[in-house]
């Protein structure tokens, strides 16, 4: 079916990408031009799969970046609603992608404000010191990912 193809053709990308180094660079990247991203579900999965990567894991983001250069003109043709082609391209979907995790920090800061508040309301010593740690830990995550997204 196609959820099936489309599920392996995102775990071919996920394994993929598991094996890049900049040694393995030139010879992945082939195999990744060679899948089939031919439909609008499999480019996104791909963009979802490699910005998490970009994100997620530091010392991954020149590659992953050198590969999002690589892929930007990639596109897919999707019919509309009235059957009218609509083409889409790689580097658009990710645009896309980064402005909502942009917005999406951005929301995480103001709610890390809210949640600071009522963790210093906390009068158990030590459950606010867990609950403090927790939220810096949370802060530390969001400011990563926002790292990773500029």
């Amino acid at each position: 079916t196609k959820i099936d193809a489309n599920n392996k053709v995102l775990r071919d990308v996920k394994a993929i990408l598991n094996k890049f180094t900049p040694q393995t660079y030139d010879k992945l990247q082939k195999k990744l031009e060679a899948l089939e991203i031919d439909r609008f579900e499999r480019l996104e999965g791909m963009i979802s799969i490699l910005f998490s990567k970009a994100v997620d894991e530091p010392p991954f983001r020149v590659l992953c970046a050198k590969l999002c250069k690589q892929f930007q003109k990639k596109q897919v043709t999707v019919p509309d609603e009235d059957g009218k082609p609509v083409i889409y391209y790689f580097r658009q979907i990710l645009l896309t992608r980064c402005q909502k995790e942009f917005e999406t920090d951005y929301r995480q800061e103001i709610e890390y404000e809210k949640r600071k508040a009522e963790v210093e309301a906390i009068t158990d010593e030590k459950i606010n010191k867990e609950e403090a740690e927790k939220l810096e830990d949370d802060l530390l995550k969001v400011k990563r990912r926002k790292l990773g997204n500029i």
